[in-house]
């Protein structure tokens, strides 16, 4: 949008506007994965003129695009994808509409404060003694810990650090907590109890070299449009490539999917569960891995190979299809697809880890990878 000094006024962009331009991008995004490697799409002309461009990292979702924010007069001007990130210069909607989003006309830029019923624009010292106020008055009414702070993954570290010192060290109050432990404390466990570190072994590498894609709890196609890509690459050039996906909902990445479990909500470790034991039936048990470098517990208490074998023995096809409210053959196919890959990466987000059995479906589906040996190698990661 241009003004009569040919300079992109950002105060014209309307609501309207913004959502017109979300909805003819949202087509470019979807259009994408479709038609395999459309890096053209996802490129764009500036409407004025950049005077210099900075690097930065979209925050909108876990992905980590690096992107390059134009700068006109010192106003974002444009936004475009890094050539040299792991996005290879793409970008999805959330990325692509940094610069709009910024001078949309009903974006909040002040604090707003509610007098008799209704939100009024106030000053930051106004908002801030407010807040102080009613800070001092529940603390001296009921102790430091009538307060407390919620905080995000979108905190900086030093923001992070200086609350805690705040809340832990000045009020003395412990209630301190953020949306990370819904989103990954699951994860973080997981991962611990299974390989003694909080960090998935894989990288976005392995997508360009797996030959069956097992995603649980992720509409990957529609939150994560540059990863899905990436996976919709590696099977046009490789149409052997199988994806499977296991998600109570249809979606754009079931649609897309080889095969689509819709399991039962919540009964994820019984699938889990039921794979495993067709892992053992079908002969793709790694022995090696297994016999010298996998410790079995239940809990404290450290079982035998064979004691877990018996456990998951009960989870027959027919009981894992009664249970998840699927067909036995699909217990017994999708195992099959998974065993005998050449290498199978598993992707999983918060449909895993926001869930009451979060953590043991994060634990099993490690040990999936470990069991069958589908980790260690190109392509072959949970």
């Amino acid at each position: 949008m241009k003004n009569q000094d040919d300079h992109w006024d950002p105060t014209e962009l309307s609501r309207r506007e913004l959502l017109k331009h979300m909805s003819f991008m949202t087509g470019m995004v979807f259009l994408g994965p479709l038609s395999g490697c459309n890096s053209e799409l996802w490129k764009r002309k500036s409407a004025v003129a950049v005077e210099q461009w900075t690097r930065g990292v979209c925050r909108f979702c876990g992905t980590g695009c690096t992107a390059e924010i134009g700068i006109n007069k010192g106003k974002v001007v444009d936004v475009r994808g890094d050539e040299d990130g792991h996005n290879q210069g793409r970008l999805c909607i959330k990325g692509l509409m940094n610069r709009d989003i910024l001078y949309a006309k009903d974006r909040c830029l002040h604090p707003l404060i509610r007098k008799n019923g209704k939100l009024e624009k106030a000053s930051w010292d106004e908002a801030m003694k407010l807040i102080a106020q009613k800070f001092s008055e529940s603390i001296k009414k009921s102790g430091p810990e009538s307060v407390a702070f919620y905080g995000s993954g979108q905190l900086l570290t030093q923001e992070s650090y200086v609350a805690n010192k705040l809340f832990k060290g000045g009020i003395r109050s412990n209630n301190v907590d953020g949306n990370p432990r819904l989103c990954m404390a699951s994860a973080a466990a997981g991962y611990i109890s299974v390989f003694g570190k909080d960090e998935p072994p894989g990288c976005y590498e392995d997508m360009d070299h797996a030959d069956c894609f097992f995603i649980t709890g992720s509409n990957t196609a529609e939150c994560h449009p540059v990863l899905w890509e990436r996976i919709m690459n590696r099977k046009k050039v490789n149409p052997h490539v199988k994806i499977i996906v296991v998600d109570p909902r249809r979606t754009l990445t079931g649609d897309k999917a080889d095969i689509h479990l819709p399991i039962v909500p919540g009964s994820d470790v019984a699938l889990y569960n039921g794979m495993i034991n067709q892992f053992i039936l079908q002969g793709f048990v790694d022995e090696k891995m297994v016999k010298n470098y996998l410790n079995f517990q239940d809990g404290k208490q450290k079982k035998t190979w064979e004691a877990f074998k018996s456990h998951v023995s009960e989870y027959t096809p027919k009981k894992v299809a009664a249970l998840c409210g699927i067909g036995p053959q699909d217990v017994i196919k999708v195992a099959h697809m998974f065993g005998a890959s050449k290498a199978t990466m598993s992707l999983w987000t918060m449909g895993i880890n926001q869930q009451t059995l979060g953590t043991a479906s994060n634990r099993l589906l490690n040990a999936m990878h470990l069991i069958t040996g589908q980790i260690g190698r190109p392509g072959a990661t949970p």
